[in-house]
């Protein structure tokens, strides 16, 4: 799976979130001249074993002739001994490619009770747990998972939006800042760091946080101008705020929460008739907004009556 949540987030099943990042394989090359030495370095720097496949993308997945052939292999070593716990930790992977996260989860529990070390259990469990809608269990197995590969920027991803779906703004907040600091500018670690920072009220490093679209003129993700504007308001910048949730407006419509922006940096600059405008919208969209009717009765306008349910 690729991760980037934006928040986020993390749907159903292996598909990726929207927005979800995926961070490139690393790969190292060794050259040695043949003028050098060519036997004794072949000696030297004989190849070992191929490390054991890792899909986490559907485009790192095998084919369905391979995993048919694969799947077959490990359930005939489990038919053979079912305390298998390698052949368990390959049919966990299976299942994963295939697409079926609950038995994929009891394959993968089964060999971590029969003893298994191998560090991609974690990971898959993470991922699991999280599509099963268990992120407090998707946390520690991405946390294991890190003490292992601390430069694993996918799943140090994966650990931040999770962690910002908890709550944990605080703790999100850093693994976002570790990713960046491998990944100087990203685009959407920025944005979603931006986020966090807008949740504890941090307007000016949430303003920084944007400065990969504010620079370089990058259109924002939806959403983007109505979080810019949120840091702007916060920021006491109300002008500049207005503009951005007006550009918000422009490219999602008058949803509610763009309304309720707008009224309420329409009233932070005094411009009455243009709150009045918005906060009724609002209160259109929703008839039992309670913050909408009490704004509009501070203001003095007549608030339409509740609609009563037949």
């Amino acid at each position: 799976m690729g991760a980037s949540t934006i928040v986020a987030n993390n749907d159903g099943g292996f598909r990726a979130r929207g927005g979800r990042w995926v961070v490139d394989g690393f790969s190292l090359l060794i050259v040695a001249s043949a003028l050098a030495g060519g036997w004794a370095v072949q000696r030297l720097y004989r190849p070992g074993p191929p490390p054991p496949p890792f899909p986490r993308q559907p485009s790192e997945f095998r084919s369905a002739l391979v995993l048919a052939a694969d799947k077959e292999a490990a359930l005939s070593a489990l038919s053979v001994r079912a305390d298998d716990a390698q052949a368990l930790l390959n049919l966990a992977i299976i299942y994963f490619e295939e697409g079926a996260p609950v038995k994929a989860l009891e394959s993968l529990e089964r060999a971590r009770d029969l003893g298994v070390l191998d560090e991609r259990l974690f990971y898959y469990a993470g991922v699991l747990y999280e599509a099963q809608g268990l992120p407090d269990y998707a946390v520690v197995e991405y946390e294991k998972f890190l003490r292992h590969r601390p430069d694993d920027l996918e799943t140090r991803l994966r650990l931040a939006n999770t962690l910002y779906r908890l709550d944990e703004v605080d703790r999100s907040i850093e693994h976002y800042r570790l990713v960046l600091k491998s990944r100087p500018g990203d685009p959407l670690v920025s944005y979603n760091l931006a986020m966090a920072y807008r949740d504890k009220k941090n307007w000016a490093d949430g303003l920084a946080a944007l400065n990969p679209f504010l620079v370089s003129g990058k259109p924002m993700p939806a959403g983007g101008h109505r979080l810019l504007g949120d840091l702007y308001l916060g920021s006491g910048n109300a002008a500049r705020a207005l503009s951005e949730y007006e550009k918000e407006r422009e490219l999602q419509g008058e949803t509610l929460d763009v309304c309720l922006a707008l009224a309420t940096a329409a009233e932070t600059l005094k411009k009455t008739d243009l709150a009045v405008s918005y906060w009724t919208k609002a209160l259109a969209l929703d008839p039992t907004h309670r913050d909408a009717r009490a704004r509009l009765r501070r203001l003095k306008q007549p608030v339409p009556a509740r609609r009563r349910s037949s």
